[in-house]
């Protein structure tokens, strides 16, 4: 009896981690928290040397977006398949307009040209657009 109770307990356990290990809606790719920037008329992300930061976010093809640089080398802000490639020089904080006719709902790799890579490797984030 006491030996079915330990296996109970353990599979139990086993079905519970599983459940916590996998991505799901809140988490980007790599298990970090994906905020859900929503709720405004617009959203910010900045770039520094080599990351976006959030480095994952949801939002929508209604919000404007702010990118600011913090970092002392200029980056772009690129989504592969579209017309948004913005350059970001060292410094500077760009407003643009929402981007409601030129990217539908979905999930996008956002990189930078001079750090980054449309396969998500370097300086790249994942965004989430309703």
């Amino acid at each position: 009896m006491r030996g079915r109770r330990l296996a109970v307990v353990v599979g139990a356990l086993a079905l519970l981690l599983a459940a916590c290990g996998g991505d799901d809606e809140g988490n980007g790719g790599d298990g970090e928290e994906c905020p859900d920037l929503t709720g405004g008329p617009s959203f910010t992300i900045t770039l520094s040397d080599n990351e976006y930061d959030p480095a994952c976010a949801q939002v929508t093809r209604m919000q404007s977006l702010t990118l600011e640089n913090t970092g002392s080398n200029s980056h772009t802000f690129t989504i592969d398949g579209t017309s948004i490639d913005v350059e970001a020089p060292a410094g500077e904080m760009l407003n643009l307009e929402p981007p409601a006719e030129v990217l539908p709902a979905g999930t996008y790799t956002v990189y930078c040209r001079f750090h980054g890579s449309a396969d998500g490797s370097g300086m790249s984030m994942e965004l989430r657009v309703a």
